[in-house]
């Protein structure tokens, strides 16, 4: 499976639910029937592949995922206890959870019922000195399982049949440095009540508002590195001081954040100029 679908976006929200709906790593919708043991399976792998693409997405990713984020082979560890892709460890910290229930609250408006997710936490060791540590939160909602591996839900685009995507329970992903200050908040399978996308100038004011609000910019500037549509999200992409940049993600549909991530510029520039075909949004 290769990593190439992932890379065309590299906007969490939308690529998540490709993964977990459908679409492997190559992009390439599922034609034929698979198994239940198959899907889920497929999720498993979707659960790891969306913490790969979280650390490539930030500024903190470790150099195998820099490798895979623009469409190298994939570089994973061996499979042992309490390890999962790339070398990270499994983790039982309540306190952190806490922390990404409470950021979930704070930058979406979101009150999450903690006993209805399935919650992990991952760590991730440095592997460089340009690399940090990093943790990795992930609230997954076991209700949606039975309406995801049904081959018969899911549309030829790879996503959820619309029926299908209304029954489902949004999901949330969050990412903390080694000193467990958040990097990334990501959220996935919300719903909309528009059919009609939002205009981007709407999209930037709200992502606007959102950056002034939570006073994201180390300078409190608000310079505009680029913005555009991805498949189902919409993104805009602040200048952080000298080297980062703040993305804000909004739904285009349902008029609302979806995320953030703080990444280097080097990073951002992936997004916004394409290094080979299929990849940014340049």
């Amino acid at each position: 499976m290769k990593i190439n679908m992932l890379c065309k976006t590299l906007l969490l929200a939308g690529l998540t639910a490709a993964m977990l709906t459908g679409c492997g790593k190559s992009g390439i919708p599922a034609e034929t029937e698979v198994p239940a043991a198959a899907r889920e399976q497929e999720l498993s792998e979707a659960k790891q592949d969306i913490i790969e693409v979280v650390q490539a997405d930030t500024g903190t990713e470790t150099a195998a995922a820099k490798t895979s984020a623009v469409g190298g082979a994939e570089a994973k560890s061996e499979s042992s206890s309490g390890m999962t892709m790339m070398g990270g460890n499994d983790m039982d910290d309540p306190v952190l959870i806490e922390q990404s229930a409470e950021a979930l609250k704070k930058y979406l408006g979101v009150s999450v019922d903690t006993s209805q997710y399935e919650i992990s936490v991952t760590f991730f060791e440095a592997v460089d000195e340009e690399d940090e540590a990093s943790y990795f939160v992930f609230f997954e909602a076991p209700a949606n399982r039975p309406l995801l591996l049904p081959e018969e839900n899911i549309g030829p685009d790879g996503f959820p049949l619309p029926e299908i995507y209304r029954q489902l329970t949004p999901e949330y992903s969050i990412s903390f440095s080694e000193s467990k200050e958040i990097t990334s908040l990501q959220s996935m399978y919300n719903q909309a009540d528009r059919t009609a996308p939002i205009s981007m100038e709407e999209v930037k004011s709200l992502a606007k508002d959102f950056v002034l609000a939570h006073k994201m910019t180390a300078d409190g500037k608000l310079n505009i590195m680029g913005s555009g549509y991805g498949s189902n999200i919409a993104m805009v992409l602040y200048e952080n001081g000298k080297d980062g940049v703040v993305q804000v993600q909004v739904n285009p549909l349902s008029g609302k954040i979806e995320g953030f991530s703080y990444m280097t510029k080097s990073r951002a520039q992936l997004l916004m100029n394409p290094v080979e075909e299929g990849f940014g949004i340049g």
